[in-house]
């Protein structure tokens, strides 16, 4: 005669087939988990998606908060330069894909004035050349002389 029981894979109580939801996934024909604990995991899985949810609902909230604070701008118009930007870099073309944050927000320093999106490397770099065009002029004589261009 047959086995009429089977061991839960979450509570490891045997019980009853009528425990266990019937699956064609398993060579029994039966989940492995038995109705109750089944019923716990998707609520589990329910509760973890709620708490993923309202971290990205807080990043993005605090992303917006930030540039409107730093940059007078929301999240919209940041969305609208990347999408006017093709989602690279004004300088170097580079892609958001291949960084590993964000592009940021270039400004003038003076006026407040948005000027573009950049990775951070070319965001750094016209920052330590202190946006002065003579400096970044002298900077690309010097490679072009360097380089025997």
């Amino acid at each position: 005669m047959g086995c009429i029981s089977k061991k839960c894979s979450r509570c490891k109580i045997v019980k009853n087939f009528s425990d266990f939801h019937v699956s064609n996934k398993s060579k029994d024909g039966l989940s492995c988990m038995c109705k109750t604990c089944f019923v716990d995991y998707i609520e589990d899985r329910y509760q973890r998606s709620l708490i993923r949810i309202k971290k990205i609902r807080i990043k993005k909230s605090t992303k917006d908060s930030h540039l409107k604070s730093m940059y007078d701008i929301d999240l919209k118009e940041y969305n609208r330069l990347y999408d006017l930007q093709e989602g690279k870099c004004y300088i170097c073309n580079t892609h958001q894909k291949e960084l590993s944050r964000s592009l940021c927000v270039d400004h003038n320093h003076e006026t407040g004035d948005i000027r573009g999106l950049l990775c951070t490397n070319c965001n750094a770099g016209i920052g330590l050349l202190k946006d002065d065009i003579n400096i970044l002029e002298n900077a690309l004589k010097y490679l072009q002389k360097q380089n025997g261009n």
